[in-house]
């Protein structure tokens, strides 16, 4: 029971960190996450958003800039059958 606890509170805090996330980039050139869906609810393992394609910058110098403002990052891929 006490896990059971412990995991709606992880998943109580990771929603409050996606909203915010969500509000403050909100205004960037990217697609975000959708945050829920009819069919499911996302488990936010991992934020992952998709750099317009008419940036007038690439994901590494985005990634370089977030970092200067200590905001972690990493690249992800699209799957290949895509």
């Amino acid at each position: 029971m006490c896990s059971v606890r412990k995991n709606r509170k992880n998943d109580s805090n990771k929603k409050h960190i996606v909203g915010l996330y969500q509000e403050l980039l909100k205004n960037i050139p990217a697609k975000l996450p959708k945050t829920k869906m009819p069919y499911a609810d996302n488990h936010y393992w991992i934020f992952g958003l998709v750099l317009n394609d008419d940036i007038k910058f690439n994901a590494k110098v985005a990634m370089e800039k977030l970092a200067q403002a200590n905001i972690e990052t990493r690249p992800f891929f699209y799957p290949l059958h895509l």
